[in-house]
């Protein structure tokens, strides 16, 4: 079954504390990252 995870369902102009949508969606083991800003591409480094 899919999963969905929302990793920040903040602002659209991120603060200190809260970032910006995004979402990765789970399927059959295979995750796929989307609709996340540079923020979250940094965090994830």
């Amino acid at each position: 079954m899919p999963k969905l995870y929302i990793l920040g369902a903040g602002t659209p102009t991120p603060t200190p504390t809260r970032f910006g949508s995004a979402y990765v969606l789970e399927i059959e083991g295979e995750k796929i990252m989307f609709d996340c800003g540079a923020r979250h591409y940094a965090q994830t480094s």
